[in-house]
């Protein structure tokens, strides 16, 4: 796994992540908890969001419109 700095390729921190969603860290975190979104629980404090995953949350949490241009 390629790594920049202290994360892998493809990864992001909780900050990133949640500035990716354009929600805070305290919204990312409550979706953590209620498993919302995926993450993997690297230790204590450190919790990494896949890219891809963060992806297809915004895809599920997209409101399609209605009636749109043909």
């Amino acid at each position: 796994m390629k790594m920049t700095m202290d994360q892998p390729v493809g990864f992001l921190r909780c900050e990133g992540a949640a500035r990716f969603l354009g929600v805070s860290v305290r919204t990312l975190a409550q979706w953590q908890a209620e498993k919302r979104i995926p993450y993997a629980k690297m230790s204590h404090r450190v919790c990494l969001f896949k890219v891809s995953d963060l992806e297809k949350t915004v895809d599920r949490l997209t409101v399609k419109a209605a009636g749109g241009a043909q």
